[in-house]
């Protein structure tokens, strides 16, 4: 749970502005970067979860994180999975904010919908997917976000005898 913590919570750090006026994707992301840093900087879970709404393609995040078991909601469980999923993202970052309130990236490189950077002072590569104006997926260390986050729910799902209704309720 901490690499997961700390993919999501470095993600959410500055960029380099050359760079992001080269790419439109690297702009997404420094423009993200930006409303997240400051919420890094408030330690606010809700400042993440405004963030996480604001620039991330959130509902496909949490429905890939979901798997098959999102096929067996209702619609409106669906709503309410998607909203309890920001919130615990939300949650876990607030928790791990601190390491990360005087991190920032670099823009190494931008290809189309792919961008790399690095995590200065750490070094750490970063790449950011990026569909139309949001960012639907980031790596460090090796590490993709809504793959980590689907095995992570896998594992709470499986706690809860795989009942996905007592697993939403764990999220709370």
């Amino acid at each position: 749970m901490f690499i997961l913590a700390a993919v999501l919570v470095a993600f959410f750090v500055s960029a380099e502005a050359e760079a992001a006026r080269s790419c439109r994707s690297a702009g997404i992301v420094q423009k993200a970067s930006r409303s997240f840093i400051a919420a890094a900087r408030s330690g606010s879970e809700a400042a993440f979860e405004r963030a996480l709404r604001r620039h991330l393609a959130i509902s496909r995040i949490a429905l890939f994180a979901l798997g098959r078991q999102a096929r067996r909601l209702s619609a409106k469980d669906r709503r309410r999975y998607i909203n309890l999923a920001a919130r615990y993202i939300a949650r876990q970052m607030a928790a791990r904010s601190g390491a990360f309130r005087n991190a920032r990236v670099e823009i190494l490189r931008c290809r189309g919908n792919l961008v790399e950077g690095k995590v200065l002072p750490r070094g750490e590569i970063m790449r950011w997917r990026v569909k139309g104006s949001r960012i639907v997926d980031v790596n460090m260390s090796g590490v993709w976000l809504a793959m980590a986050l689907r095995d992570h729910f896998r594992t709470l799902i499986r706690r809860k005898g795989g009942d996905v209704h007592a697993f939403l309720a764990s999220l709370k």
